[in-house]
């Protein structure tokens, strides 16, 4: 019920009200045309952003389908010149050097997205910061991150972490921590 957004610093989340989409859907299937007026679609935006982040460049794109086939396009504003076509959606994105030593990798796995920062050997984890705009409230528990929104509730499972030694996944002490400030 939402799409994903990777920009300079920051993620933009968009998320759509289920009981819209669901209402939509039905309409489609119904094979009615739209009530007069059309129907209302509700959602919400809100965004992670990387305090202290340098600008990270987009590397090691995974394509979900060729961008002939899968592609989406943005005509906003009046400006022919800032209008987008065929714009690609990808299964994954690398962005390298987040902070120094850290890289950030997402990707999309059945419905969910995933992601994990991986940090060089030697740099502390204290490094990576998240903050939210657009959330009012984000809630730290000792097993996960609430983020609620007028959309929904995502929540966000406590991290896990690990350092790979001679091959083996050895685990790691992480957590969200609430350092204030959204």
């Amino acid at each position: 019920n939402g799409a994903l957004f990777v920009e300079d610093r920051r993620l933009t989340w968009n998320f759509w009200h289920p009981e819209d989409r669901e209402a939509i859907e039905a309409l489609k299937q119904s094979g009615q045309p739209s009530p007069p007026g059309g129907l209302l679609m509700r959602g919400h935006a809100f965004r992670t952003v990387f305090p202290g982040a340098a600008a990270a460049a987009a590397e090691g794109v995974v394509p979900i389908l060729p961008a002939e086939e899968h592609y989406r396009n943005y005509f906003l504003g009046s400006d022919p010149a800032a209008w987008r076509s065929r714009v690609p959606e990808y299964a994954g994105v690398a962005l390298q050097r987040l902070w120094p030593g850290v890289d950030l990798r997402l990707s999309a796995a059945q419905g969910s997205l995933k992601y994990d920062f991986v940090l060089a050997p030697g740099v502390p984890a204290r490094q990576v910061l998240m903050a939210w705009e657009g959330i009012k409230a984000p809630r730290v528990y000792p097993d996960r991150l609430v983020l609620r929104h007028s959309a929904g509730t995502l929540v966000e499972r406590q991290p896990l972490a690990y350092q790979e030694i001679n091959g083996q996944r050895i685990g790691v002490d992480c957590r969200y921590v609430d350092r204030g400030g959204g």
